[in-house]
């Protein structure tokens, strides 16, 4: 039997989906700590990379004739190619598994044709039925209290342990809201889902992440122009339901913003974590949210500061704080890139980008490498020709879904990911493209999803 073959079995599918699907769940309800878990030697999100690269050699091989696109499989062949000669020109060791981690951008991408084949398998409706009952802990987790069992474990057995980001909460609640209009044809029940699930989120990511909660508004945006008809159609029950969720949304609000404690709720005593300094650090609920409430909320009007950038002598500033840092690491890089001759190959892939070595720049834990934009991330390593390849490949991908679906609908679920990536390292991580990239193969290649269905009913 051929390769090609063997990898189209309905029976091997089934099988490869099942630790497929459990690696999601648990990436999605744990985040970076549980990539974290040593396996052996090696991490597990480095492992995922590893097989990320295989895969990918593994497409551009096999596979000419069988990806969601020819378009994309000429993408990724064009990327692998600029990489080679990116990390020749930068003198990156092809032995040196740092040369792969740093360019992870690239191999991530494999995952789309992954998803458009896994999720063919038969467990794919109870997988996605299982995260509906267990997203619910993202929140949780994240917010109310995190059981010390988990905790301990994650200690002993993860480098490190981090509570989730906003933008991974944020990419769980896209993809239950996008998935809920494909797996109920009930108009109410997609409404009651969007509104609740929204009152219940955007207290969270409003204090964690304004990158996280303006994407979480443009999907908002989307679904009210989607969803107008439905709204005008059914006044007094969408508004029953908007002030129901009215309720959910201020208590949202009261968990986090207050000092409420659940650790009664808890069981287990809590394994604590020192510094090196032989100081206890903060792991508790409230710490959490506040370690990453923006300056913004603390020290200035709201207000007065989001629309606070400027142009002068040459540069892009803004009066808050964190878009401020944010605004001249981006410029001090491009800057760089261009000063030193490598506006069309990048800095490459042997070493950390010069700018994070600044202690200013690489977090609180030193550990911090990437530029909290995607765009920037992508062109200071590979230089201008890979950027302008990635970009190619966002307008491939949306150009598959317009044409084959005959709607704009995949907008709503790219756009706010695309803008959260600007403002946050995640199109970079190991966690957030794999769920990304796999459900959007698998939104691809789904023909019975959202075909023939128009964006104005």
């Amino acid at each position: 039997m051929k390769i090609k073959q063997i990898f189209k079995s309905k029976l091997l599918i089934n099988y490869l989906s099942i630790p497929y699907f459990f690696y999601i769940f648990f990436v999605t309800i744990f985040g970076r700590t549980f990539n974290g878990l040593f396996i052996g030697q090696f991490r597990l999100g480095e492992l995922v990379i590893g097989s990320s690269i295989l895969l990918m050699i593994f497409i551009l091989i096999n596979f000419r004739k069988n990806l969601v696109d020819q378009t994309l499989l000429k993408l990724f062949f064009l990327l692998t190619v600029v990489f080679v000669i990116s990390a020749v020109l930068s003198n990156s060791s092809f032995l040196d598994t740092y040369t792969y981690k740093s360019s992870s951008i690239l191999w991530t991408l494999s995952f789309i044709y992954l998803g458009s084949l896994l999720f063919q398998s038969e467990y794919t409706d109870r997988f996605i039925k299982f995260l509906y009952i267990f997203s619910p802990l993202t929140y949780i987790f994240t917010i109310v209290f995190f059981p010390n069992p988990f905790f301990n474990f994650f200690v002993i057995n993860s480098d490190k342990f981090d509570y989730l980001k906003s933008s991974d909460i944020l990419l769980t609640y896209l993809l239950l809201n996008f998935l809920t209009k494909r797996y109920s044809n009930n108009e109410k029940f997609s409404y009651r889902f969007f509104i609740f699930s929204t009152a219940i989120i955007a207290p969270l990511l409003s204090f964690m992440s304004r990158g996280a909660f303006l994407s979480l508004i443009l999907y908002c945006l989307f679904e009210i122009f989607y969803i107008k008809r439905f709204v005008i159609k059914n006044k007094l029950y969408s508004f029953v339901i908007l002030l129901s969720a009215t309720v959910f949304f201020a208590l949202s609000t009261v968990i986090i913003t207050t000092e409420i404690d659940f650790e009664f709720l808890n069981f287990g005593k809590k394994i604590e974590i020192v510094d090196e300094n032989q100081n206890v650090l903060a792991s508790g609920r409230t710490e959490v949210v506040r370690r990453q409430l923006p300056i913004v909320f603390v020290e200035r009007e709201f207000f007065g500061t989001t629309l606070s950038i400027f142009y002068q002598d040459g540069r892009f500033y803004s009066t808050e704080v964190t878009a401020n840092w944010r605004l001249q690491l981006w410029q001090d890089v491009i800057e760089d890139v261009n000063n030193k001759g490598r506006f069309f190959y990048g800095y490459g892939f042997s070493e950390i980008i010069p700018a994070m070595t600044n202690p200013d720049n690489n977090g609180n834990d030193s550990t911090n490498e990437n530029l909290h934009n995607y765009f920037v991330q992508a062109f200071a390593r590979g230089g201008i020709i890979y950027l302008l390849l990635l970009i190619f490949v966002i307008f491939t991908y949306l150009r598959i879904w317009i044409v084959t679906k005959g709607n704009y609908l995949i907008l709503q679920f790219a756009v706010p990911v695309l803008v959260v990536s600007v403002f946050d390292p995640t199109l970079e991580t190991v966690r957030f493209p794999l769920i990304y990239y796999s459900f959007l193969g698998y939104f691809l290649s789904d023909k019975k999803l959202y075909s023939d269905k128009k964006l104005i009913d």
